[in-house]
């Protein structure tokens, strides 16, 4: 246990000395994430069927994981990249970025209103574009990390690893981006019409009478942490000869995945 312990003290310490800046943020977010928790049980007021503050208490979370998952993978970066001013300043505006898209969203249930899909409010609909194209942005980090680990000779990765670290990272970048820009185009999560007492799956939201294109959206977006999840379950259960081509074709079976549920969100389809 105290081996355990201090193993979990060192990665703590690692990612916050790799990467202070998304570690700084996912943290800040988290804590906001929680705060924004307990408000949803004193405010009671609701936006389309649920309250104010669930949508931000999602996305507060969803950002802390995607910048503390960053903040991990930098440990796999070229040792010369994590100290250049360049890449400081592209980390800085990734932060700034998230920020933007976290207060926006913060500041629309804050006044019982929708961020996403607003047509009442002159001043949002202006905002969604731009909204838009900054979280674009700020998932461009996944991209970049991904190719950076890719071509990163130095840490001496397994080749598994190093396909299900930049596999993930990169698919999460382009799958996010192409569901995300059909949800945009679409006016809407749903395909379809529901009535005024929808089923939803718990917590997720995600409509369970007609097609949900966040469904897509989120596995998309976790595309950077469940591949390598995948591969390390591999590794411990096959041989070590087996992993690297079972690693292959899950990164595959994954994107596949992801297809599917887009296709059946556009047929009209529930997932659950």
């Amino acid at each position: 246990m105290v081996n355990a312990d201090s193993r979990a003290a060192s990665n703590i310490r690692s990612v916050f000395t790799d990467e202070p800046i998304f570690a700084s943020c996912a943290s800040a977010l988290a804590m906001c994430g929680l705060i924004l928790c307990m408000a949803s049980f004193i405010d009671p007021r609701q936006v389309l069927g649920q309250n104010v503050w669930v949508k931000p208490t999602k996305f507060a979370v969803a950002l802390s994981v995607y910048l503390g998952s960053l903040a991990y993978f930098a440990r796999w970066l070229p040792d010369r990249l994590r100290i250049n001013v360049i890449y400081r300043a592209y980390s800085i505006c990734i932060v700034a970025a998230v920020i933007a898209e976290f207060v926006w969203i913060t500041g629309a249930a804050a006044y019982a209103t929708q961020s996403h899909f607003n047509s009442e409010l002159p001043f949002l609909v202006r905002l969604y574009p731009w909204m838009g194209i900054l979280a674009i942005f700020l998932t461009s980090a996944s991209i970049f990390y991904g190719l950076q680990i890719a071509f990163n000779i130095g840490p001496g990765m397994a080749p598994a690893e190093r396909v299900a670290l930049s596999g993930g990272l990169i698919l999460t970048f382009v799958s996010t981006v192409l569901v995300a820009g059909y949800l945009s185009s679409n006016g809407g999560h749903h395909v379809g019409l529901t009535g005024s007492g929808a089923l939803t799956v718990p917590v997720l939201g995600w409509s369970r009478e007609v097609g949900d294109l966040r469904v897509a959206h989120f596995f998309a977006t976790h595309a950077m942490q469940a591949v390598p999840i995948i591969r390390v379950a591999l590794q411990r259960i096959l041989p070590r000869c087996a992993v690297l081509p079972l690693t292959v074709l899950a990164l595959a079976s994954y994107a596949g995945f992801i297809a599917f549920t887009f296709l059946q969100a556009r047929a009209g389809l529930p997932f659950i």
